[in-house]
């Protein structure tokens, strides 16, 4: 069986839907990052479950429903990671430059 090709448009579409849906889960949980990364496995576990119940029922839209909840919850965990990523490098460079000073005080 040959697999049809995705065409630009339709990604660029499937890309859009997701960001349509990012705004709604920010819209309805806030910007407030993940607390850990079980928090993380929880929502795209739970998300995962759905799609399983929503295969299982055969239902097209649902399935990829199921599938947009998935992704924002692997992008939201991403963001979550990389801000988390960026907190720790500041806290690094504002400690460096304290021990910086405090070297430069005692010379």
């Amino acid at each position: 069986m040959q697999r049809p090709d995705i065409s630009d448009s339709v990604l660029l579409q499937s890309i859009e839907a997701l960001t349509v849906n990012m705004g709604k889960r920010i819209e309805e949980k806030g910007r407030g990052a993940f607390a850990s990364h079980h928090e993380m496995l929880g929502a795209i576990t739970e998300e995962y479950h759905e799609l399983v119940e929503a295969v299982r029922l055969n239902s097209a839209v649902d399935v990829a429903g199921e599938l947009t909840d998935i992704a924002v919850a692997c992008l939201f965990s991403i963001a979550t990671m990389m801000e988390a990523e960026v907190q720790i490098k500041a806290a690094q460079e504002a400690l460096e430059a304290e021990v910086d000073a405090i070297q430069g005080s005692e010379s």
